[in-house]
């Protein structure tokens, strides 16, 4: 190719980009006009030829319609993208002991179906904010994108523009309404449910459900919530703090000793999830309290050591949801529409 040609390309596939920078940022709304090719030439410094050949590159992918007379608008999709999926982009808390049991197993099923997973770290303070590490995705056209975002969610407008842009997006572990978007999760009302009818068919009815006070999760929300819906009058709920989630230990230990030094201890505990469960299990054998009966959701490796009783996440199930979710926003991208997937898991007595 000659060295011109090149130039060129590079110079188009730059400003592309520049673009793409000020579609995602809010720069160019979704339908608003875009400047006049006279004022982008000014803008960016080069011609107007490179600015019309950089509109035919974004016209060609669907970013922007152009109409003779009415001028450039940003015009975005809201289907899926039909790529390769070479490349998946997992984003998840590599320090959440649920998480490297999950990734085993979508690995497996992902490289199985020829596809390479890349793992990055979701930090909720980190220097990079999770919508501009997505973006840096798009830059190296990764377009398919798992998201496990506990304590944390993505603007809608952002997902909007990722998605309208091609970017194909499946949250995990999380339910939320937005267009743009799968969510695939354990079915956390079934979870609840079976715990509860276990329970109670041991003789328990004085308990006390024990989860988190973050209600921006949808697992929280949906567990506590499950709850709610079937408790018998006086079987109630505890709310920890999500912030004190790094001192679980301690912040069982005192309620514990509140709760026996007010004569309330119940005899059986529903734990939100598994760390919840496995801190209270241990508590209740530091304390001889053998009588008293702790279950929870979430079958950690601790959880078996402790000989808890708990409702399993089926992590292969969940695993190989979450890749035909990319599949079908891939391979049926024009007709596919965003939907929730919940996934029933199973009781292990202990």
């Amino acid at each position: 190719m000659p060295e011109k040609e090149v130039t060129d390309n590079h110079l188009y596939l730059k400003l592309r980009m520049d673009l793409c920078r000020k579609i995602f940022d809010g720069t160019y709304q979704d339908g608003e006009l875009f400047p006049p090719e006279r004022e982008l030439a000014s803008q960016f410094g080069v011609s107007r030829v490179t600015i019309r050949k950089t509109l035919e590159l974004l016209e060609k992918e669907a970013y922007i319609s152009r109409i003779q007379g009415s001028g450039t608008r940003v015009a975005l999709r809201t289907t899926g993208y039909p790529g390769g999926m070479d490349i998946l982009a997992l984003v998840a808390p590599a320090q959440n002991s649920f998480f490297a049991s999950f990734i085993d197993s979508f690995e497996l099923f992902a490289e199985s179906s020829a596809s390479l997973v890349l793992f990055k770290q979701a930090r909720s303070s980190g220097r990079l904010k999770i919508a501009d590490y997505l973006f840096r995705l798009f830059q190296k056209n990764i377009r398919d994108v798992i998201l496990w975002l506990p304590g944390e969610m993505i603007e809608d407008k952002y997902l909007q523009r990722l998605r309208g842009m091609g970017m194909n997006i499946v949250f995990f572990d999380v339910v939320t309404v937005t267009p743009f978007a799968d969510c695939v999760s354990v079915d956390n009302c079934h979870a609840i449910q079976s715990l509860y009818k276990f329970v109670t068919s041991k003789g328990h009815h004085n308990m006390l459900y024990l989860g988190w006070d973050n209600h921006t999760l949808s697992s929280v929300r949906e567990r506590e919530k499950a709850f709610q819906d079937i408790a018998a009058v006086g079987q109630r709920i505890h709310r920890l703090a999500w912030d004190q989630k790094g001192m679980i230990f301690q912040t069982l230990s005192g309620l514990i000793c509140e709760l026996e030094k007010r004569r309330e201890m119940p005899s059986c505990f529903i734990c939100g999830d598994g760390e919840i469960g496995i801190g209270l299990q241990k508590i209740l054998a530091e304390k001889s309290l053998s009588d008293h009966l702790a279950v929870c959701v979430d079958d950690l490796p601790e959880a078996r050591e402790l000989r808890l009783t708990v409702y399993a996440q089926p992590l292969e199930k969940l695993a190989r949801q979450v890749y035909e979710c990319l599949c079908t926003q891939n391979r049926e991208s024009a007709i596919w529409r965003a939907s929730n997937y919940y996934v029933k898991g199973e009781l292990i007595i202990r």
